[in-house]
C-alpha cells in the first residue's frame, strides 16, 4: 500500500510539473493555494467554514460512543453489538466533509491534522470527547499561529500558514519519532 501511495504522489507531482511548466496566467494563484495561504481568506469564508465545521463537530460527536468501542478492535466492537461498516463509513464521510470545506478555503494545511491528534493526547485528553474538542482547538490555533509567523518572520515578506505549518509540523514529527523506543534501541 505504501509503494501505491509514492507511485501516485509521483504522477501528480509530473502533472504539477506539466503545469508549472504550462505558462497558464492563473498559475500565480495556483501556487499560492498549493502551499496553503490565508491571504486571500475572506469573512464570508470563515463563517461558511464555522458553519460547517459546528455542524460536523455535532455529527462527530453523535458516533463517539461507537468509535471508543471500535478503538478497541473490530471483532470486539462488532461483538459489543457496535455496526462497524456504518460507522467506519460515517467517520470516513466525516473526515473527507471536514477536509475538503477547509482545503477548499485556503489550501493543503500539511501536518496540521496528524500532528494536533497527538498534541491533545500528550496534553491528557484520554476520553475520545475530550480528544475531538481539544484537537478542534489545537488545529485552529497552530493554523493561527503559522499564519501570524508567516506573516512577521519575514516582514513585509509573507510566508504561506501551509509552509510554515509543514515546518513546525515536520519538526514536530521528527521529535516525536526520536522519542518513541525502537527494537534497536531497547
Amino acid at each position: 500500500m505504501l509503494l501505491v501511495g509514492i507511485g501516485i504522489a509521483a504522477m501528480m507531482d509530473g502533472v504539477m510539473h506539466m503545469v508549472k511548466l504550462s505558462g497558464d496566467p492563473r498559475l500565480e494563484a495556483m501556487l499560492s493555494w498549493l502551499s496553503g495561504t490565508t491571504y486571500s481568506a475572506q469573512p464570508s469564508t470563515v463563517w461558511y467554514l464555522m458553519g460547517i465545521a459546528l455542524i460536523l463537530l455535532v455529527l462527530s460527536l453523535l458516533i463517539v460512543k461507537p468509535l471508543r468501542v471500535l478503538g478497541l478492535g473490530t471483532g470486539v466492537a462488532r461483538n459489543l453489538g457496535v455496526a462497524v461498516t456504518p460507522v467506519t463509513l460515517s467517520l470516513l464521510a466525516l473526515v473527507a466533509a471536514l477536509s475538503t470545506a477547509s482545503t477548499l478555503a485556503v489550501g493543503p494545511l500539511s501536518f496540521i491534522g496528524l500532528m494536533v491528534p497527538h498534541l491533545a493526547t500528550s496534553l491528557g485528553a484520554v476520553k475520545l470527547e475530550r480528544q475531538l474538542l481539544l484537537a478542534a482547538l489545537l488545529g485552529a490555533g497552530v493554523m493561527v499561529i503559522a499564519d501570524w509567523i508567516g506573516r512577521y518572520v519575514m516582514f513585509p515578506y509573507e510566508l504561506p500558514a501551509g509552509t510554515v505549518a509543514a515546518i513546525i509540523g515536520g519538526g514536530y514529527f521528527l521529535w516525536l519519532i526520536r522519542k518513541v523506543p525502537t527494537a534497536a534501541n531497547s
